[in-house]
C-alpha cells in the first residue's frame, strides 16, 4: 500500500511537470524562440529559472555541512552572493552585445573564431553531461530514500521527462519547469527552517544553546576546507557554468540583466542563512539525544 501511495505521489508530480513543460514551449517557433524563449520572459521569471540551475538538489549538503562543521561553512557563501553582484553589476549588462548570438559557442566565434566555437561546444557538451547526469542522480536518490521507491527506476523517470520536455519546449519549457522547481524548494526550505527554530524556541534559544565549538571561524579545523570551497565555487566557476551564461543569452537589456543578479544575490543570501538556521537548529534539536 505504501509503494503504491508513494508510486502515485512520484507519478503526479513528474505528469504535472511534463505537462507544464509542454505547454510552456507549446507555440515555439523558431530557433531563436527555441533556444533563448525569444527573450521576453520576466526578470521574475529568468531569475528564478537561474536560481533553480545554480540552487538544486545538491545544495541540501549545506545544512549537513552546517550540522557538522558549524557556521564556519557559511563562509563559501559570502563570495558567492559577491560573484552575483560582480556579474550584475560589470559581466551581465555587456550580454547585450551579443544579441546576435544564440549559445555560448556563437560568443566565442564571434570573439575568437571558428576554433574558439568548436572547442567551447565541446566542452559544453562534456560539462552538461556531467552536471545533468550528477543532478539527475540526485534528485532521484533523494526521492528513493523519502518514498521507499527503486532509485533506478526514479533516475530513469527522471531522465525521460527533462528529456521530452526539453526536447519539445527548448528553452521555455526549461525556465518554466526551473520555475516550479524553485518555488518548490523555496516552500520545503522556508517550511523546514520555521519549524525547525519554532521547534527549539526560537532563534534565542538556538543560539543560547548551541555548542560553543558551531560557532567557532579561526579555531575551526575545517576553515582550510571552507576557504578553498569559497574561492573555487564562489570566484570565476560561476561565470563558467553553461547555464548561467544562457540566462545571460536571454536577457532583454541592460537594466533586465542587472536586476536578475542583483536579484538573485539577495535570494541567495537568504537562502544560505535558511540553510545554516536549519543545520544549527538540528544540532540543538538533537543534542538532548544521545
Amino acid at each position: 500500500m505504501n509503494d503504491l501511495i508513494s508510486y502515485i505521489i512520484l507519478g503526479g508530480v513528474f505528469l504535472f511537470t511534463l505537462v507544464l513543460g509542454v505547454w510552456a514551449g507549446k507555440d515555439v517557433k523558431t530557433m531563436k524562440d527555441y533556444v533563448l524563449a525569444n527573450r521576453e520572459l520576466s526578470t521574475a521569471v529568468v531569475t528564478m529559472s537561474m536560481l533553480a540551475t545554480c540552487i538544486g538538489a545538491a545544495e541540501i549538503r549545506y545544512p549537513n555541512y552546517i550540522f557538522r562543521y558549524g557556521i564556519v561553512d557559511m563562509l563559501q557563501a559570502l563570495p558567492y552572493t559577491i560573484t552575483f553582484l560582480m556579474i550584475g553589476a560589470f559581466i551581465a549588462p555587456n550580454m547585450v552585445y551579443f544579441h546576435d548570438c544564440l549559445t555560448t559557442g556563437d560568443i566565442m566565434q564571434k570573439l575568437y573564431g571558428n576554433t574558439a566555437r568548436t572547442f567551447t561546444g565541446a566542452v559544453n557538451f562534456v560539462f552538461s553531461i556531467l552536471i545533468i547526469s550528477s543532478q539527475i542522480r540526485a534528485v532521484g536518490y533523494l526521492n528513493s530514500h523519502l518514498l521507499g521507491l527503486p532509485a533506478e527506476q526514479v533516475i530513469l523517470s527522471v531522465g525521460m521527462v527533462i528529456v521530452v520536455y526539453t526536447l519539445l519546449g527548448g528553452m521555455r519549457s526549461v525556465v518554466y519547469t526551473d520555475v516550479l522547481q524553485f518555488i518548490s524548494i523555496s516552500v520545503v526550505i522556508l517550511f523546514l527552517t520555521i519549524v525547525l527554530v519554532y521547534q527549539i524556541g526560537g532563534l534565542k534559544a538556538l543560539f543560547t544553546n548551541l555548542p560553543d565549538k558551531k560557532l567557532t571561524l579561526i579555531s575551526n579545523p575545517t576553515l582550510g576546507y571552507a576557504v578553498k570551497g569559497a574561492l573555487f565555487w564562489g570566484g570565476p566557476t560561476l561565470l563558467l557554468t553553461p547555464p548561467v551564461l544562457m540566462r545571460m543569452l536571454m536577457i532583454q537589456d541592460k537594466r533586465q540583466a542587472s536586476n536578475m543578479f542583483f536579484s538573485g544575490a539577495m535570494v541567495n543570501a537568504l537562502m544560505r542563512i535558511a540553510f545554516m538556521l536549519i543545520g544549527l537548529s538540528t544540532v540543538v534539536y538533537f543534542s538532548g539525544f544521545s
